[in-house]
């Protein structure tokens, strides 16, 4: 009987880390503009519209969006650690690590506080959109008129 339980619970383990890890290789879908629960909006990325494939949340008044989906428009990447339920963003020389239902973060070895909690959904971790984008060296802009959110990244040279 003890060793069912153990191969259920192995299983189960492997499956819950294998749909994680699958949230990031997920194709694009074609959903756009995004609808929260509260508005409409459209985010661009260097002039790029982005499409999400896993529809963004609002906690908090703070937008979530998918990490992986943000930062491969950002350039960088984002991968989800199973162990420590936890994503980290990184973009260039920089990294940002959220944990999933938790405001707290790390970055530079130091205790960051974002505005609203991560959220390990199914296919996605969202994570919020204006304070990634801040904490990875860009600038985001808000144009009510259009409804649409702007982020622009530095070039680094190379």
């Amino acid at each position: 009987m003890l060793k069912k339980v153990s191969g259920l619970m192995l299983a189960a383990t492997l499956v819950m880390g294998s749909a994680a890890g699958a949230a990031f290789a997920a194709p694009k879908a074609t959903v756009a503009p995004v609808k929260t629960a509260t508005q409409t909006f459209t985010l661009k990325v260097d002039g790029t519209e982005i499409v999400f494939k896993v529809a963004p949340a609002v906690d908090n008044k703070t937008i979530l969006v998918p990490a992986s989906e943000l930062l491969e428009a950002m350039g960088g990447t984002a991968a989800w650690d199973s162990m420590t339920k936890s994503v980290l963003l990184a973009k260039d020389k920089m990294s940002v690590r959220l944990y999933a239902d938790s405001s707290t973060g790390y970055k530079a070895g130091k205790t960051i506080k974002a505005p609203a909690k991560s959220k390990a959904v199914t296919g996605a971790v969202l994570v919020p959109m204006t304070f990634v984008v801040q904490e990875l060296g860009g600038t985001i802009t808000w144009d009510g008129k259009t409804s649409t959110f702007t982020v622009t990244m530095p070039q680094v040279k190379k």
